[in-house]
């Protein structure tokens, strides 16, 4: 029971990790870190396998691949993919999370063919039913075909474009942001494989979608309309970098 003398820990560990949080998002880096990391300490001594403990983790392995630490937070972060799925199993949502963002810090070390198992697995643990929470298979098919394009895999990545376009024309109309961002990124793909007629078709659709629905200051507009002008003007992939959408 919390009394005056024994305050309420979680508590004080939440308002401790909000101060944290505060910091990383100011990019004090260090501060974060060493305020995660003392929180982390000491909620693994008093209750390791708790979800509370997990999450400081997952807070402690984002400030380190924010500041540059991308080994480390990859280290901490497949920690806490093992710990979460022993507490809760593996479609829990923060097992979910804890993998999506391990598949995040992999492809920062290039580790390319780490990266694609993870983003793999991640989207057959979403086809085969999840608990409710802020992933969805439309994250898990991103990840995927995002990953798939950085490691050079273009071919692999646009079955996985078409149908996650498919997949959010359902879940969200056929001009909301999920499906203009996964157009054009079709797009993109399809370009940079030599397929421009397909490519223009589809980037002229989003553009036509992001200027009726999109504000102009808007950065998926502008990465978008971008697209479209490379595409249009048959400049050559490897002389101008198109602007991946989302990834």
């Amino acid at each position: 029971m919390t009394t005056a003398d024994s305050p309420d820990t979680g508590a004080v560990d939440e308002a401790r990790r909000r101060e944290a949080v505060r910091l990383l998002e100011a990019r004090h880096y260090g501060q974060a870190i060493a305020i995660f990391e003392e929180v982390l300490r000491e909620q693994q001594e008093e209750h390791p396998a708790e979800l509370q403990t997990i999450r400081t983790a997952n807070f402690l392995a984002k400030a380190l691949f924010q500041s540059g630490q991308a080994a480390r937070a990859a280290e901490v972060q497949e920690r806490v993919l093992l710990e979460t799925m022993g507490a809760v199993g593996d479609r829990h949502p923060s097992a979910l999370v804890a993998r999506y963002n391990l598949i995040l810090y992999l492809r920062g070390l290039g580790h390319w063919t780490a990266a694609l198992g993870e983003a793999r697995e991640l989207v057959s643990i979403m086809r085969g039913g999840y608990d409710p929470g802020p992933l969805g298979l439309d994250d898990a098919l991103a990840v995927l075909a995002a990953t798939l394009r950085r490691s050079g895999d273009r071919a692999g990545a646009e079955p996985v474009d078409r149908e996650l376009v498919e997949l959010c024309v359902g879940l969200e109309g056929p001009e909301s942001r999920a499906v203009l961002r996964a157009t054009s990124n079709l797009a993109l793909g399809l370009h940079q494989r030599g397929e421009r007629v397909e490519a223009l078709a589809l980037i002229s659709e989003a553009r036509r979608g992001a200027r009726a629905t999109l504000d102009r200051r808007d950065r998926l507009r502008r990465d978008i309309v971008h697209n479209w002008w490379m595409i249009r003007s048959k400049v050559p992939v490897r002389e101008v970098p198109f602007r991946g959408v989302g990834e």
